[in-house]
């Protein structure tokens, strides 16, 4: 299975399986044993407490010959709301793109929100005590690649917005990497979440920021006169998004979403500056290219520097 730059990922039909067990599942591969490992338990502890994403039924940790922590998980029917859409695409789209996406984000952004997050951070202090798992971890994980990649600006950049971290408010089980490409819809319109690898316990913000984020400056493929254009449509799309997603749960304080999107902005570099520091022969591909300006923008703003 491709579209993914992480894991891989493998459609596998089953025979003569036990009952309950689907015919169809996907074998999972991440490369980073304990960031799989707290990817796996978020998305299994959410799953059970009926949370709309695929059931884990069988993991191994840190596997030698796979090179990776592995999972064997149901296969989810659907496609993303947005699935080989270019920018042109897009624009045609875009009156029923507008109904429809800031309700299919907002939507099962809110109900993972509604959670109770005590037994996912249970599950996950069990299963990988050393993963980023609240704000100020990610903040000295950034901080701590940062510095291994020589990116001297970043560090301060980092060390900065550390600084100026407001005060945590009440916070909820985020899935951190919330965007069209991760929600799966059927053909009775039911949405499935997947990829919990950017799962963190922290306030709804830092969720609503990068999603924000990420729609008003669309990673669509189109012709540089229409850039302006999917620019505007973007950001509308994302006013509308946390305008429904407050609607949704109206006791959710925003009021920090410039300094999450700060953080977001750090986490786009710092991902690009991995890329770029990976050998030649490696694919450079990846979404969050388009999105640097943006992100030097959100960081800027916040950091002054």
């Amino acid at each position: 299975m491709t579209g993914g730059f992480w894991a891989s990922m493998y459609r596998v039909q089953l025979a003569g399986q036990p009952d309950g067990v689907p015919s169809e599942v996907v074998f999972r591969i991440a490369p980073d044993a304990a960031m799989g490992l707290k990817e796996l338990t978020v998305q299994q502890t959410v799953a059970e407490l009926g949370y709309p994403t695929p059931a884990v039924r069988l993991t191994g940790r840190d596997d030698d010959e796979l090179s990776g922590t592995w999972s064997v998980m149901d296969f989810a029917e659907g496609t993303p709301p947005i699935g080989d859409l270019n920018g042109i695409a897009a624009l045609r789209r875009a009156p029923r793109l507008f109904a429809a996406m800031a309700d299919q984000l907002a939507r099962p952004m809110a109900a993972l929100h509604a959670l109770d997050p005590e037994p996912v951070s249970a599950a996950v202090s069990a299963a990988a005590p050393g993963v980023a798992w609240r704000v100020r971890d990610l903040l000295e994980h950034y901080e701590a690649v940062a510095r291994a990649l020589g990116r001297s600006d970043i560090v301060v950049a980092v060390a900065a917005l550390a600084e100026r971290q407001p005060t945590e408010g009440p916070t909820v089980i985020c899935h951190g990497d919330l965007h069209p490409f991760n929600l799966l819809i059927d053909d009775r319109g039911t949405i499935t979440v997947i990829d919990w690898t950017g799962a963190i316990r922290a306030e709804p913000a830092f969720d609503v920021a990068f999603t924000s984020l990420l729609l008003a400056n669309p990673p669509l493929d189109a012709p540089g006169p229409l850039r302006p254009i999917i620019g505007w449509v973007g950001a509308r799309l994302a006013r509308r998004f946390v305008a429904r997603y407050q609607a949704l749960a109206p006791d959710r304080d925003l009021g920090t979403l410039d300094w999450y999107r700060a953080l977001h902005g750090a986490r786009v570099l710092i991902e690009i500056a991995s890329i770029d520091a990976r050998p030649a022969t490696a694919s450079k591909a990846h979404p969050f290219r388009t999105l640097l300006p943006a992100a030097t923008r959100a960081l800027t703003a916040v950091v002054g520097t």
